[in-house]
């Protein structure tokens, strides 16, 4: 799926509930180190409604959609090996986080 298609379905979803945040869970494709592997992680999205103050305090003329996800991964899944002297201060698990703001035009 790509994000265009992601960012549709978020935004037909926030018109059918009619709230400013969703909770969902969101699959992918993540790809480090040249390893791809599918993904499947907890999302939350926010709508963040224009206002004409802000408007004229920032300059922008656009609703936000702040889109917010986390998931772990283990290095060795990507072919990626934490080097012995740095053993007891890397873990093989680290947290992946994704913050994608985008803007929706007025109009």
């Amino acid at each position: 799926m790509n994000p265009y298609q992601v960012v549709s379905t978020l935004a037909e979803r926030f018109a059918a509930e009619g709230g400013t945040v969703v909770r969902g869970r969101v699959r992918g494709r993540f790809t480090l180190h040249g390893v791809t592997k599918d993904i499947v992680a907890p999302v939350t999205v926010r709508l963040v409604p224009l206002t004409s103050n802000e408007s004229d305090q920032i300059g922008i003329n656009a609703d936000m959609l702040r889109v917010q996800a986390e998931f772990k991964i283990l290095l060795t899944d990507y072919g990626i090996s934490v080097p012995s002297v740095v053993r007891l201060k890397v873990s093989n698990e680290i947290q992946i986080r994704v913050d994608l703001t985008t803007f929706r035009t007025q109009g």
